[in-house]
């Protein structure tokens, strides 16, 4: 009965890790064709069966998130002039199924235990790009020689990598059942891979928000340790003067640091992207020009963006101009109160570890989507949202307890 147990545990794990490798859009592998075939009938098995749980258990769903979810299938629909039907239907698979399982893992599952199969699946998906990089570099490697691994593209695997440091982090604060001493070298280890593996991709917006959530990680965990509030607000307040003197230094230093990190006064081509971008916004910026997910099917598409910016986008590299892009206004008040909603956890008498890791999610997507985007569904941002749809549920039901 044990070994039926095992294998059982065993089976679920790794049925889970391939959901994960779709959520993030792990594509960079042979038989892609078969990659997405599997993904399909696997996001609408787990609808299928999640809408079984969400009866069976009489889970409650956070209204505002269910509107949203179908403001955002109407938008698709009705605005948005440049998906195929097809298109179209995988955005509202991959919205419904990212959607469902954060909601049921959100009400039903221990955070620490979320945490604990997450950092196994981060530290896997580490191993699998390094293999991938090392023994084919055909596909582990973009032409230029940036590290890509498993995943599309360099920028991708770097955005994948700094979400794992936060769920590495939060690993080594929690319980685990394994021996202390080998929780923490397995935890160490695996945050020396994926800072390794950052700096292989030469993104440097991955290794400058890797690095801000490290200083971040340690001033939120000194913060919940210290139980004086004097020292409290010492610490707030160096902290402060800190990130100001640090903004007003890159400032003073602009050339220095594109310099340093081997980019140009127009970020490679961004700053062009957000002019357009904005232009565009004037024209449809209560609704937006409809959801897409991303890539962002406009910008892909449209010839006028080829000959406004001069080359192919897929999205429009600032994740604040991205929501306005797409959904408009709307979009950007849906998203103030999901954080809203989430920031309420940090008032809860719960582990801290939780506080921490809504903290770090914070300031990872602040401090990301300056020059990329984590918002939305689609490819490796799935991940993202069904992170966001379990935090909203998770705030939903200790609400309920308390």
């Amino acid at each position: 009965m044990s070994l039926f147990n095992r294998s059982n545990k065993i089976a679920v794990f790794v049925i889970f890790f391939l959901y994960f490798l779709f959520s993030i859009h792990a594509t960079n592998v042979p038989l892609t064709s078969l990659f997405f075939k599997i993904q399909y009938v696997m996001n609408i098995l787990f609808i299928l069966i999640g809408i079984i749980v969400l009866f069976k258990t009489k889970t409650k769903i956070n209204l505002v998130l269910f509107l949203v979810v179908f403001y955002l299938i109407f938008s698709s629909f009705l605005f948005n002039q440049y998906n195929t039907n097809f298109q179209l239907f995988n955005i509202i698979i991959d919205l419904f199924s990212y959607t469902i399982i954060g909601i049921i893992l959100g009400q039903t599952v221990n955070f620490e235990r979320i945490v604990n199969v997450l950092f196994y699946y981060f530290l896997l998906l580490a191993v699998l790009c390094i293999l991938n990089a090392i023994f084919f570099p055909q596909m582990g490697k973009e032409l230029s020689g940036e590290w890509r691994g498993v995943l599309y593209q360099k920028n991708a695997l770097a955005n994948v990598m700094v979400f794992g440091l936060i769920i590495n982090y939060i690993y080594l604060l929690t319980k685990s059942t394994i021996k202390r001493s080998y929780r923490l070298c397995l935890g160490y280890t695996s945050l020396f891979t994926m800072f390794f593996l950052i700096v292989m991709t030469e993104s440097a917006t991955g290794l400058m928000v890797g690095i801000s959530l490290s200083l971040a990680f340690f001033i939120f965990v000194l913060f919940y340790k210290i139980k004086n509030m004097n020292l409290k607000l010492v610490l707030i307040s160096l902290t402060s003067i800190l990130i100001i003197f640090l903004i007003l230094t890159l400032l003073e230093n602009e050339g220095r640091v594109f310099e340093f990190l081997g980019k140009d006064s127009n970020l490679t081509g961004r700053n062009v992207i957000f002019e357009y971008v904005k232009s565009i916004i004037k024209d449809h910026l209560f609704l937006g020009i409809g959801y897409s997910g991303i890539p962002n099917s406009y910008l892909l598409n449209s010839n006028e963006t080829y000959q406004a910016i001069g080359f192919h986008v897929y999205y429009a590299h600032n994740g604040f101009l991205e929501i306005l892009f797409q959904i408009g206004i709307v979009g950007i008040l849906m998203y103030l109160y999901f954080y809203f909603t989430i920031s309420k956890i940090l008032l809860f008498e719960i582990d801290n570890i939780v506080k921490v890791f809504v903290l770090l999610f914070f300031v990872y997507n602040i401090l990301y989507n300056l020059s990329e985007v984590t918002f939305l569904t689609g490819e490796g941002n799935n991940f993202q949202w069904f992170v966001m749809c379990l935090l909203i549920t998770y705030y939903s039901r200790f609400k309920s307890i308390k």
